[in-house]
């Protein structure tokens, strides 16, 4: 019976063995943006992960080109963060005060203690000095960018040319109107949104099908299984039932069986990966 449905089975101990010490390892974009959002010591773990397995991690290219576009907007958006958040702080104390103005206009008794609109004031203000010293010591997101491409130079996989890419996006359009997986769960926000990169127009919509079809064509091509890490839990990926998680989408590992001659994939998170 596991023939016919072998998406819905897990693999077996010793052929979870068989893929963990001879697969590949495929990162998803989200994966690789990990280091930059990680606190210190989770990085370095995620990053001796990497380390240990290098010898066998392979990125589609679709994959390379999403990490290489949002790695320096994540780079800034830390060092943003600490600025919004200060803002924000600030802005409590005369939310506070506006608050009060607001009930008290009308009400005969209602009014803002000034010993406690100091200690609030002065209270942010702590937070805020500490949010400065924070920042201060935020680490450069560039060292990480470097130990990230001495990890990952030469294991990306070549693109695919533009007439591969409109096939695949004209598959696509049936693919996810019977929300056959991956990636339909994502088009609707992806929907119009474009890279342009090396004279190619990349369709965002259909960014995780391209990666998808990638790592089939590799696996084939090299007659190897792989492990694929992804934090994507979305229903294209992840089968639910009742809004429990079961496992990967049946029909992902059924595709991939049949579309690379009987090679197994192993899909999972970052958390599973490094545990």
């Amino acid at each position: 019976m596991k023939q016919y449905f072998s998406g819905f089975y897990s693999p077996t101990e010793s052929e979870f063995k068989e893929i963990w010490t001879k697969g590949y390892f495929v990162f998803d974009t989200n994966v690789l943006l990990n280091p930059y959002r990680f606190q210190s010591v989770a990085r370095e773990v995620l990053l001796k992960a990497f380390i240990a397995v290098e010898e066998r991690i392979w990125i589609p290219y679709q994959v390379g080109l999403e990490y290489h576009f949002h790695m320096m907007e994540e780079i800034i958006k830390q060092r943003k963060e600490y600025e919004i958040l200060e803002m924000k702080l600030l802005n409590k104390v005369s939310e506070l005060e506006a608050d009060y103005k607001k009930h008290s206009a009308r009400h005969t008794h209602l009014k803002l203690p000034q010993s406690l609109h100091q200690k609030y004031s002065e209270i942010i203000n702590e937070i805020v000095a500490d949010l400065k010293i924070q920042k201060s010591n935020h680490p450069d997101l560039n060292d990480v960018k470097e130990k990230m491409l001495s990890i990952f130079d030469g294991k990306i996989g070549a693109p695919f040319e533009e007439k591969q890419l409109e096939k695949i996006y004209e598959d696509g359009e049936v693919r996810y109107l019977n929300k056959i997986p991956p990636g339909w769960a994502d088009a609707s926000d992806k929907k119009n949104k474009t890279k342009y990169y090396n004279e190619i127009h990349y369709k965002d919509e259909y960014g995780d099908l391209v990666m998808w079809k990638q790592t089939i064509k590799y696996a084939k091509d090299n007659q190897v299984d792989v492990l694929l890490v992804t934090d994507d839990d979305k229903e294209d990926w992840i089968k639910k039932i009742k809004g429990e998680k079961v496992g990967p989408q049946p029909e992902l590992i059924q595709e991939f069986y049949r579309e690379t001659n009987g090679k197994k994939i192993y899909i999972c998170n970052t958390k599973s990966f490094l545990e």
